[in-house]
């Protein structure tokens, strides 16, 4: 069974209420109906309830984000404040255990501007909403347990009995140790990282199992593909499928030290593929790896002129691999960067590939799709959830250009699996540029539109250089989706036609609901206004 993360209400509306978490997820908890957990004042439904008139919770008090077993909390500029009990270090000029909190002289539109940090969550720590504690959570976090020696988890009963050396020890290798202590100690087996199999016992953390690659290796993703190849020479079964290549050069440094994507060759039928690897931050435990693995098969299943195909795939020593068609115009996020922007009559022709590559993903026949157990799933259409320019590629077939959508739902089905770790909601690195509202109050929220709406804010950057969105240095980005609108287009390149530029920013509207919710129907539309 996997970590559970439990909140209880312990005091405030819905007391007992309890919200299970079990995978990967970003809570944003407050008054606003589209948070989770939503807290009002009395029982009642969104619907029923005005909760503007309940300003002690506030819109969007504060984030959780969650990776069962771990959880961390930030504080969104609330104006009564967020507490922890047990209290972490005295901030100057708040209140004892406050991690966050406006001054009361900014609205809650100034303090997006302020920097709150983030701080661990601990099994048994009460999380308060206001210094009188208007709600608060009760915090418990159930870990399974692991024997050291060989990963069975342990049943909860025998826990006790099986404690051993700052760990645990099932009764089977309890039996076959006291078997072996008269010829030698015995004595935990060391954590090694599944890469370089260095000890990484210190690094990986108790209360994960499985297979683990050391923050040395995620650093040189290089090597990490260097022994992938030599395993494939050696006719290694795990890496059949990228048999034979060979690496010609690097063409992506990748994400935040998830991985890298190079380009490689065949050595005997000179085939370029794209060579993509993923290296898991956390403990790869077997229930992540199923959920990653199911996305890798859906993705594969895909088969559209507009969208990169996934020839072949395997996870070896940790790390995922994935060999794809090749691209050999870059993405569109290294053609803007070289030209800053591009007129509506070349980027038109662009978004347009994109929304039929999305058309076919999001309503295409159920598709059949062999997962790694052998069992057969038929699955109904498929959603990206991180289209942006960065995962738009180019390529060109007899003097016109190809567009085509890469890495199909494979980056953020990564995250949500848990692969990540605590990424970037709780740090505050990178910018939600090309993201919606709703995915950001809704970390697995996996709907259509939300691609749509990011081909819509693609095209929005392809014309004016900049994201829909203005993200002031400072403040809080998740914030400022949250609470501001796009920035209608014209404001910021009056060249584009008025016909068009209306439908960029109906498409763009995304509070309460997103406005346009298919592909098809945004490439009408552009198309009726040429």
């Amino acid at each position: 069974m996997p970590a559970v993360v439990t909140l209880k209400v312990v005091s405030g509306h819905a007391h007992h209420k309890e919200f299970r978490i079990a995978e990967r997820m970003v809570c944003i908890v407050g008054r606003a109906t589209d948070c989770y957990p939503w807290i009002c004042h009395r029982d009642c439904s969104p619907c029923e309830c005005d909760s503007s008139k309940r300003p002690k919770i506030s819109r969007h008090h504060f984030l959780l984000d969650i990776n069962p077993p771990d959880i961390w909390i930030r504080d969104m500029g609330s104006k009564n404040g967020t507490f922890l009990e047990p209290p972490r270090e005295r901030c100057k000029g708040w209140p004892i255990g406050c991690i966050g909190m406006r001054p009361a002289h900014l609205t809650a539109e100034e303090a997006a501007g302020l920097h709150f940090d983030s701080y661990p969550v601990h099994d048994g720590d009460e999380i308060r909403l206001g210094k009188k504690g208007y709600v608060a959570f009760r915090v418990s976090i159930a870990i399974p347990v692991y024997c050291l020696e060989c990963g069975k988890e342990i049943p909860i009963e025998d826990v006790h009995s099986a404690l051993w050396k700052g760990g645990h020890r099932c009764a089977v290798c309890s039996k076959r140790a006291a078997q072996e202590m008269r010829t030698r100690p015995s004595l935990p087996k060391p954590r090694l990282c599944s890469s370089c199999k260095r000890d990484v016992s210190d690094e990986v953390g108790p209360e994960r199992v499985g297979e683990y690659t050391c923050r040395k290796c995620r650093a040189d993703p290089e090597k990490v593909v260097e022994r992938l190849l030599s395993q494939a020479r050696q006719n290694d079964p795990d890496v059949v499928a990228i048999q034979g290549y060979e690496v010609i050069k690097r063409l992506d440094p990748g994400e935040e030290s998830k991985g890298a994507v190079f380009l490689a060759r065949h050595r005997q039928t000179g085939r370029q593929v794209a060579l993509k690897v993923l290296l898991p931050r956390v403990a790869m435990g077997p229930e992540a790896k199923l959920k990653f693995q199911r996305q890798i098969m859906i993705t594969r299943a895909l088969e559209h002129p507009n969208i990169v195909r996934l020839l072949d795939t395997g996870c070896s020593q940790g790390t995922f691999f994935f060999a794809m068609e090749y691209c050999d115009g870059g993405s569109l996020d290294r053609l803007l960067k070289q030209r800053g922007k591009l007129h509506w009559t070349e980027a038109l022709p662009i978004i347009m590939q994109v929304l039929a590559g999305l058309d076919y993903a999001h309503t295409a026949s159920p598709i059949p799709v062999r997962l790694v157990d052998g069992t057969l799933e038929m699955v109904k259409g498929a959603v990206h959830r991180d289209i942006k320019p960065h995962s738009i590629l180019l390529a060109r077939r007899d003097d016109q250009r190809l567009v085509r959508i890469g890495n199909f739902g494979l980056a953020k089905a990564f995250d949500v699996a848990g692969l990540s770790g605590l990424t970037s909601t709780a740090q505050r690195e990178g910018t939600p540029d090309f993201v919606p509202r709703q995915q950001v109050a809704g970390f697995g929220y996996a709907r259509p539109e939300v691609d749509v709406w990011a081909a819509a804010a693609t095209l929005y950057c392809m014309l004016t250089g900049s994201p829909p969105r203005t993200f002031p240095p400072g403040e809080d980005p998740f914030v400022v989706v949250l609470e501001t609108r796009p920035v209608p287009i014209r404001e910021r390149e009056r060249s584009v036609p008025r016909k068009i530029a209306n439908v960029i920013d109906e498409a763009l509207q995304d509070d309460p609901e997103i406005e346009i919710a298919t592909a098809a129907e945004l490439k009408r539309l552009l198309q009726e206004a040429l």
